[in-house]
């Protein structure tokens, strides 16, 4: 969960619940945040966390990241963001990828998402992550592109 809030924070994403996680009092973290943001900085410098911001809503960068089935299982808005909805659901992965995070396309190739894999499990080949995220509100859940970063 801490991983999901230091996400939160690196893309600007006001999920005060999530970064109780890491900070109790959320506010006064926030504005040291927006104080990077307003700059274009990214907060943190360090993968998976680095730079992803500045990617979302940029089409067609992401053509070489190999493609993965997945699904989302969970869509919950988050109180007081109209922007973003936090996210939770699956991958398979083969031929040994075990991706650390996940970035989620529309039909036109565009960035609208990204996710942390959170949870994996080996099932023969195939490998089953779980991940927890954030995804632009309003994309068609079932039109999205699962891309291994």
């Amino acid at each position: 969960e801490r991983k999901v809030a230091v996400l939160a924070l690196e893309l600007g994403v006001n999920d005060e619940e999530q970064i109780k996680f890491i900070f109790p009092v959320p506010e006064h973290l926030l504005k040291s945040v927006d104080d990077y943001r307003t700059k274009n900085l990214s907060v943190f410098s360090l993968y998976p966390y680095h730079g992803v911001r500045m990617q979302l809503g940029n089409a067609g960068i992401k053509n070489d990241l190999s493609t993965l089935d997945g699904h989302i299982d969970r869509v919950a808005d988050i109180s007081g963001v109209s922007n973003f909805n936090q996210i939770s659901g699956s991958i398979s992965a083969r031929n040994g990828l075990t991706p650390t995070a996940v970035f989620l396309l529309d039909s036109k190739q565009t960035v609208v998402g990204y996710a942390l894999i959170m949870a994996k499990s080996i099932d023969g080949i195939e490998r089953h992550l779980n991940f927890k995220g954030y995804l632009f509100t309003n994309q068609k859940i079932d039109a999205l592109i699962f891309k291994a970063d």
